[in-house]
C-alpha cells in the first residue's frame, strides 16, 4: 500500500500540495490547510481535499464550503 499523495484546491486551484508525515514515519500521512486569514472574497470558496496512492483508482476527495455570517 502506497502512501497517498495530498492536495488542497481552492475553487479548483491548486493551492497547496506539500505532503506531511506524523506520528508513524511511513506508515500515517497527516495534512492540514491553514487559511490564516478569511477575507470577504473567501465567501462561498469550497476547499477540497484530495487523497491519492495511485493512478489506478479515483482519489478520495472531501470539500467544504466557506460560509461567513
Amino acid at each position: 500500500r502506497p502512501l497517498p499523495t495530498v492536495r488542497w484546491w481552492r475553487d479548483a486551484v491548486l493551492v497547496d500540495n506539500t505532503d506531511e508525515e506524523y506520528a508513524h514515519p511511513g506508515k500515517v500521512k497527516q495534512n492540514q490547510l491553514i487559511v490564516p486569514e478569511l477575507k470577504r472574497s473567501d465567501l462561498h470558496a469550497v476547499y477540497t481535499c484530495e487523497a491519492s496512492n495511485n493512478n489506478i483508482s479515483q482519489p478520495a476527495r472531501a470539500s467544504v464550503t466557506i460560509d461567513m455570517r
